[in-house]
């Protein structure tokens, strides 16, 4: 049985088939995990190793040459980098995306187990499949204390007791534990009663490390049991230490408290929170990989509840635990705000379906198609396994002006079987049955363009997949729906008894375009005028109008954060004084220092009285502004690893940006330091913003690599830059070493090694480990230290007195050589090669290709030119500016030097090529001449495509880049479409003329959109970013419906109507300019909110949205008036060609005697019935992409004809036998 007559007679099984679809399509709504952007792959394996202890120098050499040397071979690496710190080093593995990460994991494991044995004291590496950034901490919270008690000495109680609590939050991942004091069983020595005794540090090390030890001796079988014998000597107390016995002397044994003091102490503090200006601990909490983030959220602030109940309020300490940041407020806020433009563009498409079809019950069965097709969506998407973001939301959002074009082709075509006085249930079968095919092909238009961009495997071909999931099922649903779904409705709630008796009106507006078309029509030159100068104006146009390409959106989050780049070898309490300064400023300047920012309430005075900080707004960031910043909602300092960082959230979540400016006129007060803040990008993957170029400076020699790193920092910042951000941040600034060489004859005349030298320096300085202290089940570092003040000086420390094995007490000072150096306070590699990175962040409202081509032409080659920068150093961008460039590639194309030809006459391309087209033109000419002009232009094309296919043979590489631009291929795709629906190669060309007429009006929207934006202080600069890119590739599959519509109309009235090519293109336009302007405006409409409603999120959708709004517009007008002339110029080649009608003319004036007939053509298109006069006929359609309008007449007047009109069937009920 036909399934379109099937639903029509069974209206109770659609209803259930589309209420199922629609409880599924709500149930799935709260199972399909949120977030805020789609999950990105980022394929890193990282190996950390730690040294306690050991510099930079010792953990470059003994471990990371080591590691490199073998990672080296690991296949399918991209890029390997690596870092030596103090007592860490870590060694990142970058791989293509797609890569089993466990099988990467195992290679990289198996080559680790290939290096030669490490130092004694080097912990077993650490490999994991995953990159160490946050890119899935989605809150931060801190433990304070309202009372004087320093929350620091508690650290290791919130590790074992408060940690575990909150990860045990069913969403949550893990949480960190940063800031606070690491707790440490500190023996400290009396050096001089050591040496007094007689004993030496290793006597003391070996001491304590052979009595703390557990010794499992075995099992012995008694009866029917076995039983384990094992030694316990762990310490399990202070005491047990304190008793150990080291040596024994004249005077008995020697005890540990005899010659130290045994104390329960925290190690050296390396770092330190503050919040708000008090010491806290900082706790940030990541989520499990597809997870719920709004899920994890809530369940995370339930066990923050526990927390505060049951574990810290009996403490009895005032400790509270609270959150400071919470990613979810910016997601609720993100799709709350794509929810509401659903809604807007939702209801803009019902007000423009009812404004061109004047009828409530028509605009109700149309808007069905709406609710249907979302909310079915979401099946599809909880199908397929992705998440609900905001890329996914904005798809639909774009889709909801897309889905009624479907159903407004049946429902048109329905009318328009009524208007021929069938029933109903006849007219609901009849059109739909029609048109079906034409809505596929339309459909498959729209879906194919995605194809080659879901194929891009780079970070932003995963988010090209949500839009096109979305879209893609949006649409595919809406064609269910129009076939099944609307010819159902159409059969019981269609009216249209009074439109048949009034007959049909044209629309002026069509009146008018045809008129147009005419005079445009009646001379060659004026059709090639038209053609010529409307193709030059979008060349021309989108050249101009075209800007940089941008990466990813920046967004605009609640976070600005900044690093302190300070000297080298400040200590944490240097770090404090830092800390102070930027919170309270100035004593004698009430408004200084942030502090009063937190303390402001928006809105109040102590608000407004606070410093303006000045923004360069405007196109390239030319026009300063004075702008008050907002409120301080939380701030933090933050000093780790011999540097600081500090940030903030505002207490008005869209007014972020002036708080860049003002933070880092707040870190500007602290002397010797240099500050680089940004807004947390939303594609941010770690601290740093999203969109800056890395400038990687890489060589053999790390002198050489210094200094051009060095030359290359002055030269960015004197183009305008901000400070560059090195990596290291003080690579060209050692810092303060002191450096003891054994005296090697006269330590062994004394019997001392340089282990023992560096045993007892290390005991003298932070302190020596001698292993850990088991305190009831938790392990604790054991360290022996000198008895000394904490700022001692040199001498002290030179002079602490040693017992040598050969029975003296010499100083520390006898047997070492002293020396004042500086030493790098962190080496980095890429390639095995020691390098210095700079992070440039763009001038404001530069897009980043922009800054890179300034970058690669304005700095780096002439200093290469000039020889700054040697051949041994290799400079490249890497970063945001790498993946910009492969995805730029991926997407368009790179064909810089790809074009070569052939070269025969005096070696000139030129030459070769003006030869070879003028013998191709004599030969033509010649066929012509021979057996006449359809043969001569056969040789023609012939000659033509054999060149074309010479010249893409001698250029292949050209070739295999052509076939790899998804853009190129998306063209393709649609061209093999439109061929198949004509059946010919050729009329596709004349349709694909309407594209750059989309897209010149794509980049003027996105222009004015982008200067728009570049004023207003609080929201990001709209960039041509790689997202933005997407909406030019929707266009391709779009503005071509109505060029198609234009074609096939005239082709259908040439066929069947029998009119001259002329006449036929003028009434196609006639007759289809509504429903072509109706389905656009449905679209731009749906699409409009995206643009004009700013929030959390619009920055990833608003670039799309602007230029599918103006590509659509643009392409909807001047495709009215382009097509024609074109299509009339081409038809005219044709007559020339055939040198007679032309065949649709001939098979048209064939049936022109026969007798006149209705009929009800199954195909795509259809004429006006007799009863409407030529150009006045009921709108109908032609195509898969063509679009209808339901026709209307506003006086009672038959239209005029030059037949008898067709009488109208009295109104009658349905007869379903009738079908």
């Amino acid at each position: 049985m036909d399934p379109i007559k099937f639903v029509i007679h069974n209206p109770v099984k659609v209803a259930v088939g589309v209420a199922l679809i629609v409880l599924f399509g709500f149930r799935s709504v709260f199972e399909i995990p949120k977030q805020l952007t789609p999950d990105v792959d980022r394929p890193f394996v990282t190996v950390t190793t730690m040294w306690t202890g050991a510099s930079p120098q010792e953990v470059e050499s003994e471990i990371i040459d080591r590691q490199e040397e073998k990672l080296k071979s690991v296949k399918n690496v991209v890029k390997m980098t690596s870092t030596a710190q103090e007592g860490m080093a870590v060694v990142k593995l970058e791989f293509p995306v797609g890569v089993d990460k466990n099988a990467a994991l195992r290679d990289v494991s198996d080559k680790l187990r290939q290096v030669e044995a490490y130092p004694e004291e080097v912990d077993e590496p650490t490999v994991v499949a995953t990159d160490d950034d946050m890119e899935n901490t989605i809150a931060w919270m801190i433990l304070s204390s309202g009372k004087d008690f320093d929350v620091a000495k508690i650290k290791t109680f919130v590790e074992d007791n408060v940690k575990p609590l909150l990860e045990r939050a069913e969403g949550i991942a893990e949480v960190d534990v940063y800031g606070g004091l690491e707790r440490e069983v500190q023996v400290v020595v009396d050096a001089p009663k050591l040496a007094a005794r007689g004993l030496t540090f290793s006597d003391l090390d070996s001491a304590l490390r052979r009595q703390n030890r557990n010794v499992s001796a075995g099992t012995i079988l008694q009866g029917k049991r076995d039983f384990a014998y094992r030694t316990v000597g762990e310490f399990t107390s202070l005491r047990e230490i304190e008793e150990t016995v080291i040596a024994y002397r004249e005077g008995g044994p020697v005890l540990v408290r005899d010659v130290a003091t045994v104390v329960d102490g925290f190690k050296k503090p390396i770092s330190f929170v503050k919040s708000k200006g008090e010491f806290v601990i900082a706790m940030p909490a990541r989520k499990e990989t597809g997870a719920n983030v709004l899920t994890a959220m809530d369940n995370l602030k339930r066990q923050i509840e526990v927390v505060n109940r049951d574990i810290l309020r009996p403490m009895g300490l005032d400790l509270s635990l609270s959150q400071v940041y919470d990613e979810t407020t910016y997601i609720n806020g993100a799709i709350d705000l794509v929810i509401q433009n659903i809604w807007v563009g939702g209801l803009l498409t019902i007000v423009v379906l009812f404004l061109f079809l004047r009828s409530p019950s028509a605009t109700g069965v149309i808007a069905v198609a709406i609710p249907i097709s979302i909310i079915g969506t979401f099946l599809v998407i909880h199908a397929l396994g992705r998440t609900l973001n905001v890329v996914m939301l904005a798809g639909l959002a774009f889709a909801v002006g897309m889905v009624v074009d479907n159903a407004i082709v049946v429902l048109e075509n329905t009318y328009r079987h009524r208007m021929m006085g069938k029933p109903r249930f006849q007219a609901a079968f009849d059109g739909a049955r029609e048109v079906w095919t034409a809505v596929l092909a339309s459909t498959l238009t729209t879906m194919a363009v995605f194809i080659p961009v879901v194929t891009i495997q780079e970070e932003t071909g995963q988010l090209f997949k949500d839009i096109a999931i979305a879209i893609s099922a949006a649409v595919g649903l809406s064609l269910l729906v129009s076939v099944l779904v609307i010819p159902t409705l159409a059969a019981r709630v269609l009216g249209g008894e009074a439109s048949v008796l009034r007959g049909d009106k044209p629309w002026f507006f069509a009146e008018w375009v045809g008129s147009l078309n005419r005079l445009i029509l009646r001379r060659a030159g004026s059709r090639v005028a038209v053609v010529l100068g409307l193709t030059a104006l979008s060349i021309v146009g989108s050249w101009l109008l075209a800007p940089d390409l941008d990466y990813l959106p920046e967004g605009n989050r609640n976070l600005v954060f900044g690093f302190l780049i300070s000297p080298p070898g400040y200590s944490v309490e240097e770090f404090k004084q830092m800390a102070a300064i930027v919170e309270d400023g100035a004593p004698e300047d009430p408004t200084d220092g942030v502090r009063h920012s937190w303390e402001a309430a928006p809105g109040s005075a102590e608000a407004a009285a606070l410093p303006p900080v000045e923004m360069m707004l405007g196109p390239g960031g030319t026009v300063p502004v004075q702008i008050v910043p907002p409120p301080i909602q939380d701030f933090f300092f933050v000093s780790f690893g011999g540097g600081a960082f500090m940030g903030c959230t505002s207490k008005d979540e869209m007014r972020v940006r002036p708080l860049v400016n003002y933070m880092s006129h707040a870190a500007m007060r602290v002397p010797g330091v240099f500050p680089v803040f940004f807004q947390f990008s939303l594609f941010n993957s770690g601290t740093g913003s999203g969109n800056a170029v890395d400038v990687d400076i890489r060589g053999d020699n790390l002198g050489q690599v210094v200094s051009v790193a060095s030359a290359l920092q002055g030269a960015i910042m004197g183009r305008g830059y901000n400070y560059p951000q090195p990596n290291p941040g003080n690579f060209d600034l050692g810092r303060p070493e002191i450096r003891m060489t054994p005296k090697r004859a006269q330590a062994a005349d004394v019997g001392l090694t340089t282990s023992d030298v560096g045993f007892i320096l290390r005991a003298c300085v932070e302190g020596a480990f001698v292993g850990e202290y088991n305190d009831r089940g938790d392990k604790i570092d054991m360290a022996i230290k000198i008895a000394r003040d904490e700022r001692a000086p040199l001498e002290t420390i030179a002079g602490t007195p040693i017992f040598t094995p050969r029975q003296h007490i010499v100083p520390l000072s006898s047997v070492v050589l002293i020396e004042r150096t500086t030493a790098p306070q962190q080496i980095n590699h890429i390639e095995q090669m020691p390098s210095v990175t700079l992070s440039v962040q763009p001038k404001p409202g530069v897009p980043l290709q922009t800054t890179m081509d300034d970058l690669s032409n304005e700095v780096i080659a002439p200093m290469r030119t000039a020889g700054v920068i040697p051949p041994s150093v290799f400079v490249s961008l890497s970063g945001t500016a790498g993946k910009l460039t492969q995805t730029r590639h991926a997407l368009i194309g790179d064909f810089q030097g790809l074009v070569r030809g052939p070269r025969l006459l005096a070696g000139s391309a030129t030459l070769t090529m003006a030869a070879l087209g003028l013998l191709a033109v004599i030969g033509s000419l010649a066929v012509g001449a021979r057996y006449g002009r359809r043969w001569g232009m056969r040789a023609i094309v012939l000659a033509a495509c054999l060149l074309a296919l010479g010249f893409f043979a001698y250029n292949y590489h050209l070739t295999f880049e052509l076939i790899q631009s998804r853009m190129m291929l998306a063209v393709i795709i649609t061209y093999l479409l439109m061929a198949a629906l004509f059946e010919s190669f050729a009329y596709p060309f004349v349709i694909l003329f309407s594209v750059p007429l989309a897209v010149v009006g794509g980049f003027a929207t996105l222009r004015w959109v982008s200067w728009r934006s570049s004023y207003d202080p609080y929201t990001p600069i709209q960039q041509l970013d790689v997202v933005t890119m997407l909406g030019f590739v929707i266009l391709i599959g779009v503005v071509v419906n109505n060029a198609i519509l234009i074609v096939h109309q005239s082709l259908n009235e040439m066929r069947e109507g029998g009119l001259s090519h002329t006449d036929a293109v003028i009434k196609s336009v006639r007759t289809r300019t509504r429903p072509i302007f109706m389905t656009a405006m449905t679209t731009v409409f749906g699409t409009l909110p995206l643009v004009l409603m700013t929030g959390p999120g619009s920055e990833l959708y608003r670039g799309i949205g602007s230029v599918m709004t103006g590509g659509l517009t643009a392409s909807t007008i001047f495709t009215l008036v382009l097509v024609p002339a074109l299509f009339s110029l081409f038809m005219d080649l044709k007559v020339w060609i055939y040198g007679e009608p032309l065949p649709e003319e001939r098979h048209a004036s064939a049936g022109a005697d026969a007798p006149t007939e209705t009929k009800i053509r199954p195909a795509a298109g259809s004429r006006p019935e007799a009863g409407h006069a030529a150009g006045t006929g009921s709108p109908v359609i032609a195509s898969g992409a063509a679009r209808g309008a339901i026709p209307s007449r506003e006086d009672g007047t038959p239209p005029a004809s030059h037949h008898p009109p067709l009488a109208p069937a009295p109104p009658t009920a349905p007869d379903p036998s009738a079908v």
